[in-house]
């Protein structure tokens, strides 16, 4: 097998679990049980708490890697030398793949979400390296107590039935959607707690529109809720809605069910009373997120 052109995809499927009840995080520091329509998760572990006081050191991302990979470089017994290099965020990674798949200039390993690894699969086809033989392998692949480790739903997100079962990824880790809000400012516009129906949040998210929180470091910016426009959102709200956007027995898109409708409905009014806004640029999520009440984050 030419590893030049044969590609092992790691997906990085947004495996969007919305919060039932529209989506909200319970108030920490409580113990904290979400159930979702189509899936349940159940956190034990209370939420940290921080004394004002107390110092912090932060690094970024890339230092964290940098010292990571100096560290493999040292110490790994093989004399292997990893040059870390920043190549952008999903879309921009997906991007070059495209000019490079089926030539030799293809990685041999790249993040992917799985219709980005399936658009790789087709470009050439054999662009990408089917994965059982490796997953299975009594020598490199994993026992069935690995196997055990991981949910089986995700482990079956990238195998392609529509093309003839081909596994085209394996899962690092896992995407959920998450909506942030500032209690205290909740409190000051005269509600007791999280919303619990659509209509409830877009009520808070317009009251705070109209009223800065007090302790807004820039009041003229506040606004109800703060988004990041991808397919995630929008999903994320259908299944709130009790809603999918994929018809798995058809192999088609649902953006126009009943659910869809609800989801799309809600933006629009939330736009057009102003009572949203977006994020000013990709992943800007913490610098933007300051003087708003709603902040939905993919983590």
């Amino acid at each position: 097998m030419d590893t030049k052109n044969v590609i092992a995809a790691i997906s990085l499927s947004a495996a969007v679990i919305i919060l039932y009840g529209l989506f909200f995080a319970p108030t920490p520091p409580d113990p904290k049980q979400i159930q979702v329509e189509k899936n349940t998760i159940t956190e034990t572990t209370d939420a940290p708490s921080l004394d004002k006081n107390e110092q912090f050191s932060k690094i970024s991302r890339e230092e964290a890697i940098n010292t990571i990979v100096d560290n493999f470089n040292k110490s790994n017994q093989w004399g292997i030398t990893v040059n870390a290099g920043h190549q952008g965020h999903y879309g921009q990674i997906y991007e070059k793949m495209l000019t490079v798949v089926g030539t030799s200039e293809v990685p041999d390993i790249v993040v992917a979400y799985q219709n980005q690894a399936a658009d790789y699969y087709l470009a050439t086809g054999d662009g990408l390296v089917d994965m059982r033989p490796l997953v299975n392998s009594a020598k490199w692949g994993l026992s069935s107590d690995e196997l055990g480790d991981f949910y089986e739903g995700f482990l079956k997100q990238d195998i392609f039935p529509s093309l003839g079962g081909v596994r085209l990824g394996f899962p690092p880790k896992r995407s959920m959607e998450l909506l942030y809000y500032n209690e205290d400012w909740l409190t000051e516009l005269g509600y007791s707690g999280s919303p619990k129906t659509p209509e409830e949040f877009m009520d808070m998210a317009c009251a705070a529109t109209k009223q800065p929180f007090s302790k807004a470091t820039t009041p003229e910016s506040s606004v109800g809720w703060l988004i990041d426009i991808d397919a995630s959102t929008f999903a994320s709200l259908t299944f709130a809605y009790g809603g999918d956007v994929f018809d798995k027995e058809a192999v088609q898109y649902t953006y126009d069910s009943p659910e869809a409708i609800k989801a799309g409905k809600l933006l629009h009014e939330l736009a057009s009373n102003g009572c949203m806004k977006t994020f000013t640029e990709k992943y800007s999520i913490i610098s933007d997120a300051l003087d708003k009440t709603f902040s939905k984050i993919n983590r």
